[in-house]
């Protein structure tokens, strides 16, 4: 198992450094990204994953190629080291647009116009997820993160833990399928299934999460996230992976998004997350 304990302290400190992607402070403006270069490593055993966020270049990952090389013990915490900041990473775009959206809610309840800019940016926002900018509320159910807990366990699940061919040619770590041949993909070789393919593992994971955020299929998923955030203020994977009874045709899928996030102690990681996002003491 992997230290999760030590792989949780050093993404709150990664999230930390990166602050001003949850806006708040007058300091920092609603879409400012002022990041120093972060560079992060986890040791695992013999191995470390480094990851790496530069400004002009994006996030860039060990390659998953030599996890097949690792023995399981090894493969598994090499992958969850390697996977969630940028799971981290993707949900904290998310809660970025998702506070602006909230203060842009605000705003328009007051009876205040918006500027041009903001309209634009609503406009960009309710395309991206296919609502409509004039209705927040709809809206403002899709923009939140998934569980970093439950987006790992179902990237181990349908990866392989990074081992399956998708993963390690295409960066598909979740396995979603496509019927179009415009759409990048792969062929699997023993069937006749194409599965979307990615240009990193960034761009993977951004696609999962729009995935379960947009798609009609996973309206409930949506439903219940939502409650948790009015009960809770923050999400857990664990609850919301019973929503998910129709991503896959097994029917053992929650189960085992179940027992993979308690067999690895995941659960951890979405505390962390929790505390930088938009109900957190951390932000004023």
């Amino acid at each position: 198992m992997t230290n999760v304990h030590a792989l949780s302290t050093l993404l709150a400190g990664f999230l930390a450094m990166a602050a001003c992607t949850f806006p708040g402070a007058a300091t920092n403006p609603p879409l400012g990204l002022t990041f120093t270069n972060v560079c992060a490593s986890v040791p695992v055993t013999a191995h470390a994953v480094y990851v790496v966020w530069e400004p002009d270049r994006g996030w860039e990952t060990a390659s998953l190629d030599a996890l097949g090389d690792l023995d399981p013990t090894e493969r598994k915490a090499a992958f969850i080291a390697a996977v969630t900041p940028i799971v981290m990473a993707v949900d904290a775009a998310i809660l970025r647009d998702r506070a602006r959206l909230v203060a842009v809610r605000e705003h328009l309840g007051q009876g205040c116009a918006l500027d041009t800019g903001s309209a634009i940016w609503l406009d960009d926002l309710a395309g991206h997820y296919g609502g409509d900018a004039q209705n927040i509320e709809t809206l403002h159910a899709k923009v939140d993160v998934i569980p970093p807990s439950l987006a790992v366990a179902q990237a181990a699940i349908e990866s392989g833990w990074g081992t399956s061919r998708f993963a390690a040619e295409g960066n598909a770590l979740f396995g979603e399928r496509v019927w179009s041949e415009r759409i990048a993909n792969m062929m699997a070789r023993e069937a006749a299934v194409r599965v979307r393919a990615f240009s990193s593992l960034y761009e993977s994971v951004e696609r999962y999460t729009l995935n379960l955020n947009t798609n009609p299929a996973y309206a409930g998923f949506r439903d219940v996230r939502a409650g948790l955030r009015e009960r809770e203020g923050a999400v857990a994977g664990i609850p919301l992976a019973a929503t998910l009874t129709k991503y896959s045709e097994r029917r053992s899928y929650v189960n085992d998004i179940v027992a993979t996030i308690r067999a690895n102690g995941l659960q951890p990681l979405d505390h962390v997350l929790a505390a930088f996002g938009p109900n957190s003491p951390t932000r004023t």
